[in-house]
Order: C-alpha cells, then structure tokens, then sequence
C-alpha cells in the first residue's frame, strides 16, 4: 500500500505541475502498488478456505472490486460538467490517498494457525462430493 501511496502522490504532483514524464511514471508505480495490494488480499482471503469456498469468496471479491470502480466513476462523470478533467483527477487522488493511508493504519496481519488445530471447516452445504483438484488425474485403466 505505501508504494501505491507513493505512486498516487506522484501522480498529484505530476498534475499539478504538468510534468506528463512524471505522471506516467507515478502511474505505474500507483499500478504496480495496487496489483501487489490486491494480490496480496486475495491470498490473505483465500488463506486456508477449501476448494468448495473458494468461488463464492472470489465473487464476493470481484463484485466488491467493480461495484468499488463504478460508483467514483459515475459520480465523476456527474460531476464533470462543473469540474475540469486535472480537479476530477485531484479528487481521485485525495480519497486514494486518504483510502490507502486508513488501510496502512488499520491493517494488520493475520493470526497465523496454531500448532495441533485442524483447518478451517467448509460453510459450504452441498451434498455431493467435490472432485479433488489437488491430486493429478489416475489415468483410468480398463480390463482387456
């Protein structure tokens, strides 16, 4: 999250100077920031679920990710007849900063499993049994 803070800082600062080599540099590091966050969460949420878990967790994921792209972007729409396209981008900046600086601080990290417990027991309440993707395929063999 610090160097997503570093890249957005740098993208402030590039819009206020103007300086486009700036911007595209924070940009990427901004990008590289998040995709590390975003990454390092999922592993953290899908740490120790099962494999029948695992894709209602994800959709959960993803519908927060899209729901969390598309509200900035269709207020920043609504307000672009009454702010220019750098004050829009400044606002942006403010709320990610402000965002990722309430993450850094209330983020900790999570209880590592004790010796002698048994993992975590599935919530998922479906009667057939689920195919160990784990294990290779046995080649299934016939009688001849």
């Amino acid at each position: 999250m610090v160097i997503f803070l570093t890249g957005w800082i740098g993208i402030i600062a590039a819009i206020g100077e103007g300086t486009l080599a700036l911007f595209i540099v924070a940009t990427i590091v901004a990008d590289a920031g998040q995709g590390i966050a975003i990454s390092a969460a999922t592993r953290g949420l899908l740490h120790d679920s099962t494999l029948a878990d695992r894709a209602p967790i994800l959709s959960a994921i993803y519908l927060l990710r899209y729901d969390g792209a598309v509200f900035p972007s269709r207020i920043s729409g609504e307000l672009s007849d009454t702010f220019s396209l750098p004050q829009i981008a400044l606002g942006y900046g403010g709320l990610a900063v402000a965002a990722t600086l309430v993450t850094v601080l209330a983020a900790h990290n999570p209880r590592p499993a004790q010796p002698g417990k048994a993992a975590r027991v599935s919530h998922h309440h479906d009667p057939r049994p689920h195919q160990d993707l784990t294990e290779p395929k046995q080649a299934e063999t016939t009688p001849r």
